[in-house]
C-alpha cells in the first residue's frame, strides 16, 4: 500500500514538472533578471502576483462560483490589478518592456526563432520588429530577400495602450500558433507554412497617434510589395487591436485576406462605454485612461480615430473575415460587445467569429498564467479557434 502511495506520488511530480516546468523555471527568471537589471517595477510585479498566488489562492478556493476560473490564476489576476492599481504610466512601460523580453526569451526556448529586420544589402531600410517561425528557412534573410511561397504570413500589432510593451510581446503565443498550423498542414499534406512579423511601432506619448498606424501601413507595404508576401492575415490585441481597425479602415488597395482582435480597445477614452473595474480582470481603468491621453495627441476623446465606438456603419471597412476574441469578465467587455453588434450587422454574422473565455480577463489567450485548471484548458481552446480560423480563410 506504501509503494503504491509512494509511486503515485513520484508520478504526479513528475507529471507536474514537465507539464508545468517552463512556467515554474520563467518565474524564477522574471526574480532572477529583474535582480541582475535592479528593475523595481518588475520585481514589485513578480512579488504582488507571488504574495498573491500564495495567500489569496486557498481563499479563492472556498468562496469562488462555479463560473470563476481556477483558484490560483484568479488570486494571480488579482495581484497584478493590485499591482496596476498602485504604478504610473513610467512603471507600466518599464515592467512591460521587461516582461516582453522574457516572453521572447520563453518562445526560444521553445525554438521558436526571432530575428530583428536590419538595413538590407542595398541600403534600403525595412520596419522594425521581429520575425517569429519555427525554421530559418520559412522567413527572409539577406541572401534570400523575399519570404517562400507557401507562406502565410500575420501581421501582428502588440497592445500596451500604445504607449508600453514591444513587438516581443506574446511570442510565446505566436510560436504555439505556428507550430499547431504547420503540423495540422502537414497532417492534410499541406506545404502551407505559418510565419508572424510582430511589428515595432513607435510609443506615445513621445509619438502619439497616428505614429502606430503609419509604422503598420509601412509593414504592410513592405511585406506585400517587398518581401512578397501572397497570404497576409492582421491581427493585434487591445491597442494593437484599435490600430488594426483604422488600419483596415484606411488602407488602399487590397486588404490582408483576414483579422484577428483580441480584446480590442475600442473606447479608450471611456466616453461612451463608462467603463468600471472588474474584480475578473487586472486592467486599471485609471491607468488605461492615462494611456490614452498619451497616445490621442490632438484629437479627442470622442473623435472616431479614437472612439471606434463612435465610427458610422459605413466607415468600418473590416477584412472579408473577421475573428474577435475577449475574456468574458474583462473590463472592455460590454464595449467589445457593442462594437461586435456594429460590425455584424454591417458585414453580417457569417463574417465576423466571436470566442469569449468564459470568466477570463482581459489578453487571456496570451498570457503565461500559473495555471493548473479552467484557465489553461480556455487558453488552448482560444489558441485552437484561432487556428481553425486561419486554416479556413487561408
Amino acid at each position: 500500500m506504501l509503494a503504491q502511495v509512494r509511486e503515485a506520488l513520484i508520478n504526479a511530480v513528475y507529471d507536474f514538472i514537465v507539464e508545468y516546468g517552463r512556467e515554474i523555471l520563467m518565474a524564477l527568471a522574471v526574480v532572477v533578471v529583474s535582480l541582475a537589471i535592479y528593475n523595481r517595477h518588475h520585481l514589485a510585479f513578480a512579488r504582488y502576483a507571488v504574495f498573491s498566488v500564495v495567500v489569496k489562492t486557498p481563499l479563492i478556493f472556498l468562496t469562488r462560483s462555479s463560473g470563476q476560473v481556477d483558484s490560483v490564476t484568479a488570486a494571480f489576476v488579482s495581484g497584478i490589478r493590485s499591482f496596476y492599481a498602485k504604478s504610473n504610466l513610467a512603471a507600466y512601460k518599464t515592467q512591460l518592456k521587461s516582461s516582453s523580453w522574457l516572453q521572447g526569451v520563453a518562445a526560444r526556448s521553445a525554438y521558436g526563432l526571432l530575428v530583428a529586420p536590419v538595413e538590407s544589402s542595398d541600403g534600403e531600410s525595412v520596419p522594425r520588429g521581429f520575425w517569429v517561425a519555427e525554421s530559418f528557412a520559412d522567413f527572409p534573410s539577406e541572401t534570400r530577400p523575399k519570404v517562400p511561397s507557401n507562406s502565410v504570413v500575420l501581421l501582428y500589432v502588440h497592445g500596451g495602450g500604445y504607449a508600453a510593451n514591444t513587438a516581443e510581446a506574446y511570442a510565446h503565443h505566436h510560436i504555439k500558433l505556428i507550430t499547431e498550423f504547420n503540423k495540422l498542414e502537414a497532417d492534410n499534406e499541406s506545404k502551407k507554412r505559418l510565419i508572424v512579423f510582430s511589428v515595432s511601432y513607435p510609443l506615445a506619448p513621445k509619438s502619439p497617434y497616428p505614429a502606430a498606424l503609419d509604422a503598420v501601413t509601412e509593414a504592410y507595404h513592405w511585406l506585400t510589395e517587398k518581401v512578397n508576401a501572397k497570404t497576409v492575415l492582421i491581427g493585434g490585441d487591445e491597442a494593437g487591436a484599435h490600430c488594426v481597425i483604422q488600419f483596415l479602415n484606411s488602407v488602399k488597395g487590397k486588404k490582408p485576406i483576414a483579422s484577428i482582435l483580441i480584446s480590442p480597445w475600442v473606447d479608450p477614452a471611456n466616453t461612451s462605454t463608462r467603463t468600471k473595474a472588474s474584480s475578473g480582470d487586472f486592467v486599471n481603468v485609471d491607468l488605461s485612461l492615462v494611456c490614452a491621453d498619451a497616445f490621442r495627441g490632438s484629437f479627442a476623446k470622442n473623435d472616431p480615430e479614437i472612439n471606434l465606438l463612435r465610427l458610422k456603419s459605413g466607415d468600418i471597412h473590416l477584412a472579408e473575415k473577421t475573428l474577435v476574441i475577449y475574456g468574458g469578465a474583462e473590463v472592455y467587455a460590454s464595449g467589445i460587445a457593442q462594437f461586435i453588434e456594429t460590425i455584424q450587422k454591417k458585414e453580417g454574422e457569417s463574417g465576423v467569429e466571436v470566442h469569449v473565455g468564459k470568466g477570463m480577463c482581459h489578453n487571456f489567450n496570451l498570457i503565461r498564467f500559473p495555471s493548473f485548471g479552467v484557465a489553461r484548458k480556455r487558453q488552448n481552446e482560444a489558441i485552437q479557434k484561432t487556428v481553425d480560423f486561419i486554416q479556413s480563410v487561408v
